[in-house]
C-alpha cells in the first residue's frame, strides 16, 4: 500500500532515505517533519507487513513536479517498489495540476537511467559536475499528459 508520509514516519523515512543514496540524500527527520505541512510537498510511503520499506519525496510547484529523492529499504529492493512508488508520484503531481514531472539521476546509475526510462522518462539535459563528488547529473523529464 502506498500512502501519503506522516509526520510519525519521518525518521523512519530519513533513515531509508539516508542509507539507500549515495551522500545520504538530503532529507533529514526534521526537514521532513517541516515538509509534511508544506502545500507544495508531496510524500509518499510504500507499507511492507512490517512498516514502512520505501518512499518518494519531491515537490509540485505550478504546473511542474519535481521528483526529489526515491529509495526502498534494501531487503526489498528489486521487487518493484520503487516503480510503484514513482508511478504513484505521478499520479499524484498531476492530480495537483502538473504536466510535467523532472528529476536528476546521477548519469553512473543505469540501473536508475534504466527505471525512469522504462517508466517514459527521456534525458532532456545534463548537469555537469552536480553532485558532491563531482559526478554528472542527467536531467530527465515525463509529461504527466501521457499514461502514467
Amino acid at each position: 500500500m502506498i500512502r501519503t508520509i506522516r509526520t510519525n514516519d519521518a525518521a523512519l523515512v530519513s533513515k531509508i532515505l539516508r542509507e539507500a543514496l549515495v551522500d545520504g540524500g538530503h532529507s533529514t527527520t526534521k526537514k521532513l517533519i517541516e515538509e509534511v505541512n508544506n502545500p507544495l510537498f508531496v510524500g509518499l510511503a510504500q507499507e511492507g507487513p512490517t512498516g514502512v520499506i520505501g518512499a518518494i519525496i519531491g515537490r509540485v510547484v505550478a504546473d511542474e513536479a519535481e521528483l526529489h529523492e526515491v529509495a526502498v529499504a534494501r531487503d526489498h529492493r528489486r521487487d518493484g517498489h520503487g516503480s510503484a512508488l514513482v508511478r504513484a508520484f505521478m499520479a499524484e503531481a498531476k492530480l495537483r495540476g502538473a504536466s510535467g514531472c523532472f528529476l536528476e539521476v546521477r548519469s553512473i546509475n543505469t540501473a536508475a537511467v534504466e527505471l525512469y526510462g522504462s517508466l517514459g522518462f527521456e534525458a532532456c539535459g545534463e548537469r555537469k559536475g552536480y553532485y558532491r563528488d563531482g559526478c554528472d547529473a542527467l536531467v530527465m523529464r515525463h509529461s504527466l499528459g501521457s499514461e502514467t
